[in-house]
């Protein structure tokens, strides 16, 4: 088992429980991951939990894949912390294709080169992947929260997926 500290969670959980003494505690686990596409010599993998619980942004702009925080966080601080130094070997930057928004045109930004990112719209009701359509309603599109992501604010019954695609709004 691990701890945070209230100011390591990043949200406002330790106002309303006055008996942690400032602490939340949470069972360290390994990731493991979910292979949504396999062709043959590269895997497309999600993880079977959420990893974290961070915005899109932390200075809450309106922003882009390119430029969100969440993607440097994605490709650096977590990159190094979650694999081993053989799986980051492993690990193979893509193109990564930020397409603008399909119902509200709002753009996409320009196409990055990541190891590791968020799903976009496209992907997440991509049946291919095992998931419903875009209109659909689907548990497939909801994640359960990791042992530290609910000590960090999450809700315990789900999670909705952040994804790099753009709202209507652009955020």
């Amino acid at each position: 088992y691990r701890r945070i500290s209230k100011k390591d969670s990043g949200n406002s959980w330790f106002d309303w429980e006055p008996t942690n003494k400032g602490y939340r505690y949470f069972k360290w686990e390994r990731l493991r991951w979910k292979v949504l596409k396999n062709d043959g010599k590269t895997l497309l993998v999600v993880a079977d939990k959420a990893v974290d619980y961070k915005p899109f942004d932390e200075e809450g702009r309106y922003v882009t894949w390119e430029t969100c925080t969440l993607r440097k966080w994605l490709n650096d601080s977590f990159y190094h912390t979650a694999f081993s130094n053989s799986e980051q070997n492993a690990v193979v930057a893509q193109k990564v294709v930020n397409d603008n928004n399909p119902d509200y045109g709002t753009p996409g930004g320009n196409n990055t080169n990541d190891k590791v990112w968020l799903l976009s719209i496209g992907e997440v009701t991509n049946e291919q992947y095992g998931f419903c359509s875009y209109n659909e309603a689907s548990m497939s599109r909801i994640v359960q929260p990791s042992s530290y992501t609910y000590a960090k604010g999450s809700r315990k019954d789900g999670c909705a997926w952040l994804l790099r695609s753009p709202a209507q709004n652009g955020n």
